[in-house]
C-alpha cells in the first residue's frame, strides 16, 4: 500500500474546498467562476483539465439540484449536521456542504413520510425510518424524527453530499 505524497494531499484539500464552495454557494442561489486559464502555449494543462472533469462529474451527478431552486422554508431540526435546505418540484434537497459525521442523520421536525430518499451523489435510495427521540419530549411524549441511513461517508470524504428527499 503506497501512502499519499504532498501533491496528492494537497489536490485531495483543493477539490473537496472546490466542491464544498460551489455546493455552498449554488445552494444559496448564487453563481460560481471556476477561474482557469490556458499556459503560455495556449493550452489547458491535464492537471487543470481532470479537475474540471471531476467538478462537472459531480455538478452532473447533482441532476439540476443547484440550479432553479428556491429556499426550502420548513423548519427542519437536524441533529448534529448542518445542511442548506432547497426544494424543487416537490423535493426537498439537503446539501451537507461539510459533509455529514456519521453514516446516518437524524432528522426532527419533517412535513409528512417521505416517498423516496435518495443519494444525489450516487443516485441510489437510501434507508429511511421513522423511529422515536426519547430525549425531545412534548408533553410526556417522545418526538418523531425521521433516522436516514446507509450514507457511504467514507467513499464521499470528497465531495459535499446532497440528499434529495421527495415528499
Amino acid at each position: 500500500e503506497q501512502s499519499w505524497g504532498y501533491r496528492e494531499h494537497e489536490d485531495f484539500y483543493a477539490m473537496r474546498f472546490l466542491i464544498s464552495s460551489i455546493d455552498r454557494i449554488m445552494a444559496l442561489g448564487g453563481s460560481y467562476l471556476i477561474n482557469v486559464g490556458p499556459n503560455a502555449e495556449g493550452e489547458i494543462t491535464e492537471e487543470y483539465a481532470c479537475r474540471i472533469r471531476r467538478i462537472g462529474d459531480g455538478y452532473n451527478r447533482m441532476e439540476g439540484a443547484l440550479t432553479c431552486h428556491e429556499a426550502d422554508d420548513f423548519r427542519y431540526k437536524l441533529r448534529a449536521n448542518q445542511a442548506i435546505v432547497t426544494k424543487k418540484n416537490g423535493k426537498s434537497y439537503f446539501h451537507f456542504p461539510d459533509g455529514v459525521r456519521s453514516s446516518s442523520i437524524a432528522l426532527a421536525y419533517f412535513p409528512c413520510v417521505p416517498h423516496s430518499v435518495r443519494l444525489l451523489n450516487t443516485g441510489k435510495p437510501l434507508n429511511a425510518a421513522i423511529d422515536l427521540l426519547p430525549e425531545y419530549q412534548v408533553n410526556g411524549q417522545a418526538l418523531p424524527f425521521l433516522h436516514i441511513t446507509g450514507i457511504p461517508v467514507d467513499d464521499l470524504s470528497d465531495e459535499a453530499i446532497v440528499i434529495e428527499i421527495e415528499w
